[in-house]
Parts: C-alpha cells; structure tokens; sequence
C-alpha cells in the first residue's frame, strides 16, 4: 500500500511523507526480489533446474522480506507518535485482513480445480502466532504472524504511554532478538508461538526500523557503510537461518535509512511512477505471487521448456498481482474512510474485541504446544 495513502490520512508532513518516493521503490523492490526467489527455487525444487535459484537465491528472499520489515518499522516510528492507539490499530487491522482473507479464498477456492484441494483454517486465518499446525495456503504467512504480533506490540506501547521510550524499546528488543539468535541460533523459527516470537532474529527489521529516525538525525546512514552493508548481504545465506535473518535485518534498515536519508520526494518520471504504483500493489503482490508461481508451473510443465515457464510464472504472478493490488487500494481507501468517520465508541468496541480474540487465540497456541 502506498505509504503516501497511510500518512495523508493523518495530515502528516514527516520525513516519511517527504520520502515517500523512495519508500515506494523499496516496497516495489522488495516484493520482487521476494517473486524472483519463489519463482527460482520451486523451479529448481519441482522441476530440478537450477538455473535461476543459482541467481536468485536465498539471499533475495532473506533480504526481500527483511526490507519489507524495516520499512513498517520506520514507519510505525512515525504513526504510534502522530495516531491514537485505537484508530492506528484499526488502520492495521483493515489494512492487512481484507486482502489476506480474500487471497486464502481464493486460494483455497481455485484448489478445487488444480487437484490439490486446500482447506479452510481459520486459526491460519486469524494470523495471530501459535506455532506449528495451522495450513497456510499462501506461503508467505509467516511474515504476517511477525507483522501482526508487531502492530499488536505498538498498540500496547501507546496504550501503556511508553512512546517517549520508544528508542529504548526498540534498542533492548534489537538486543533481545540478536542475543537469543546468536547464543540459541536452533530457536529460530519461521512458524512460532508468541512466547517465542520477541527472540526471533527476524525482529532485527522491525526494532532497527523503528531506529530509522533516530539514526537519521545523528547522520548514522553514511554511504561510505555501504562496503559493510555489501559483506553483510554475503553473509546471508552463509550461516544459519537466525544468523541470516539478523545479517539481513541489518541490512535492510541501512538501506531504508540510507534512502529516506538521501532521496527526496519529487515527481517522478515514467519509469519512478511504474515503480511508485508496484509499491501501492507490493502487498498484494507479495501475498498472490508463491500460489500463481505454483499453478503456471503446473500448467505449463508439459508443453514449455524450464526457462520459459519461469517467465510465465514471473509474469503471471506479476500481473495478477497488480490486478489484485489495485482493487486493494480502492477497498482500502473505502475501509480507512469507514473508520475515520465512524463513532470512536464503535471503533474502540471492534479494536477492543479484535484484541481479546488475538489474546485468546494466542494463548491456545501457548496451551498446545
């Protein structure tokens, strides 16, 4: 979604809003990287061609993810000072839900017909960290269970008035999540509990994110870093997943802080406006691509040789991608409306009872495992 659509809503003219060109290249990027990297490892996984995955490998999904991270991180950084807690998390909540809910449906729907039926998991559904045993249909899920849990986090600093510490919360997480994924790298989990999550080296994006605007007023984000930010980004991959994710975690705020340091928004030429609209349609992009990839493979197995059916899954998942994305942003723009216009009594009601239902439904995911 497009950042400018989020702070508009607000009024705001933050540094986020001022950068917001960049921020709409970076989730453009990010959400292709992702693509290129599903596409080229189930190419090799299903297909045995390893042609593609030899270029985009885990790196590409490593690092894609974690820029995704930074940038809610960043983001959020703003919102939680400049929102009150209940209209943010509303705005969150219709941001990340409708879509996700309508794509599993659609998935699970379209399974019907392509031979392998999928069903129904309503805890899956619910995106709330309970470990093991939901199926997600979309495969990317588990990011969401990190993005949600980190909406529900900056709630509860709002709530709790703990905003003017926000640096000191950030910092002790991002130390919390690099200690554990170094001295217990085995802990690290795509799929975890909500006991386990805050450990989670993935969490690096998100704390370091929320750094961005602090290390930008002290001139941290320095091109001459890039030499290190490059090593980092060979690691990736290198080392274990924990070790990975907290490399990648590190790179992906020094990139976001480097181009909300450095770029200034402006109107941008035709290619910039290309770009600036992949970043409105990122989200569905990312949600849509790993099913389409899956189905255009199968469709095409037969009749094409390998290095077409990658540029049919490319372009297919690309494509109805952005079909889907666009159509998110107009219900987007609908819902967001609803809820600024709507009684704030009815509002904190539905916030209050999405709450008790995340609580519930975290705590049976605590109980079971």
């Amino acid at each position: 979604m497009s950042n400018r659509l989020l702070l508009s809503a607000h009024g705001l003219k933050t540094s986020a809003q001022r950068h917001s060109v960049g921020i709409q290249w970076l989730r453009a990027c990010a959400a292709i990287t992702v693509l290129l990297f599903h596409a080229s490892i189930h190419l090799n996984r299903g297909y045995k061609d390893p042609t593609f995955y030899q270029i985009f490998d885990g790196r590409w999904g490593i690092l894609g993810v974690a820029i995704f991270f930074a940038i809610s991180g960043y983001l959020m950084a703003h919102l939680v000072h400049s929102t009150d807690k209940w209209t943010f998390l509303s705005h969150r909540i219709i941001r990340i839900y409708p879509i996700f809910i309508a794509a599993s449906l659609t998935v699970v729907a379209v399974s019907h017909f392509v031979g392998t039926v999928l069903p129904i998991d309503l805890i899956a559904l619910s995106l709330v960290p309970v470990g093991q045993g939901p199926r997600y249909v979309l495969w990317v899920e588990w990011t969401l269970l990190f993005e949600i849990a980190f909406y529900v986090l900056m709630f509860l600093i709002a709530a709790f008035k703990f905003t003017r510490y926000l640096e000191v919360v950030a910092l002790v997480w991002l130390c919390l999540s690099l200690g554990a994924g170094f001295a217990f790298p085995s802990g690290s989990v795509s799929i975890p509990t909500l006991a386990q999550l805050p450990f989670q080296t993935a969490n690096v994006a998100f704390a370091g994110g929320l750094l961005i605007p602090w290390l930008t007023k002290r001139g941290a984000f320095l091109p001459a870093v890039a030499v290190l930010m490059l090593f980092l980004t060979l690691m990736i991959g290198t080392f274990d997943v924990a070790i990975s994710r907290a490399a990648a975690g590190i790179v992906g705020v020094y990139i976001v802080g480097l181009i909300t340091a450095q770029v200034e928004n402006k109107t941008p030429g035709p290619i910039g406006l290309a770009m600036s609209k992949l970043g409105d349609y990122s989200y569905a992009i990312y949600l849509c691509h790993a099913p389409v990839i899956l189905w255009t493979y199968k469709a095409t197995a037969t009749t094409l040789p390998a290095w077409a059916m990658w540029c049919a899954a490319v372009t297919a998942a690309l494509l109805i991608g952005i079909m889907l994305g666009v159509a998110d942003v107009k219900v987007y723009r609908v819902l967001r409306r609803w809820s600024d216009s709507t009684n704030p009594a009815l509002r904190v009601g539905l916030v209050s009872i999405y709450l008790a239902v995340f609580a519930v439904v975290a705590a049976y995911g605590l109980i079971k495992t």
